[in-house]
């Protein structure tokens, strides 16, 4: 599988394959997942060095050819001590409408729950790809964003990491994020509007299960070895509790 991600070009690698049950499904038996949103600041004092061009394009060519899809580029000033602050106003249980993508009216799925428990959300020193042997990370600050809840909401973690960044850069403040908390709804977003980050720098590092949603039934292989061709699946009919009989081995967990 992995030979075939790769003749693709998907960033894309299978770790290990394991059989669950037939009812587990990896998106909504997952327990938590975390993610980190990781961005560099240049440093001020190099600016002045640089050719004459546009301030844009100078802090452009501060960025590593490894690092142009893989964090976001936020310039300076930034306060890392206020952003760092600002983020722990995210933990605990809150209504993130705030935070989320605006639902399209074209929209036809039921909407989804606001209320979401954030068990971590950080902000902490982060490192670059190869560091040891780019220059260019001499002129960087990285910094990773981590939150970490059991669902998390359309672009909501791009937004707060865009809040969490206005409150770097002095734009917002602590007030502002309490009052889109307090205040859940897109009027509140508006209201500030700080703006989301692009897409660069996000990563989905870690989902969790509970293992006793992975593990198969005592008899699961003695199933498949009598019914070939049939599905572990327990159900009743007239009273009498029997196996329907179809296998389906596509119920890989893929880690």
């Amino acid at each position: 599988m992995n030979v075939y991600f790769a003749d693709r070009d998907c960033d894309v690698r299978i770790l290990r394959t394991r059989i669950v049950p037939d009812e587990f499904n990896c998106r909504h038996n997952a327990t938590s997942r975390t993610y980190v949103y990781r961005i560099a600041v240049p440093k001020r004092d190099i600016l002045p060095g640089l050719p004459d061009m546009s301030l844009r394009s100078k802090y452009i060519s501060l960025l590593p050819l490894l690092e142009m899809n893989s964090c976001n580029l936020v310039y300076p000033p930034f306060d890392a001590e206020a952003a760092g602050k600002a983020a722990r106003l995210f933990r605990g249980t809150h209504n993130f409408t705030s935070f989320m993508m605006k639902r399209s009216s074209r929209d036809r799925n039921p909407p989804r729950n606001p209320v979401r428990n954030m068990e971590v959300a950080e902000m902490t020193p982060g490192r670059g790809i190869l560091v040891e042997h780019d220059q260019f990370h001499d002129h960087l600050e990285y910094w990773d964003f981590t939150f970490r809840s059991s669902g998390f909401l359309h672009r909501q973690v791009r937004r707060m990491v865009g809040a969490l960044c206005a409150v770097g850069s002095g734009r917002l403040t602590e007030e502002n994020i309490t009052y889109m908390l307090d205040n859940p709804s897109h009027l509140s977003w508006m209201k500030f509007n700080p703006g989301h980050t692009p897409p660069q720098g996000l990563f989905l590092k870690k989902v969790t299960y509970n293992e006793k949603d992975m593990t198969l039934p005592a008899d699961y292989f003695e199933v498949i070895a009598k019914y070939p061709h049939a599905t572990y699946l327990n159900q009743k009919r007239n009273g009498m509790l029997f196996r329907s009989q179809f296998l389906s081995f596509d119920k890989v967990f893929i880690n």
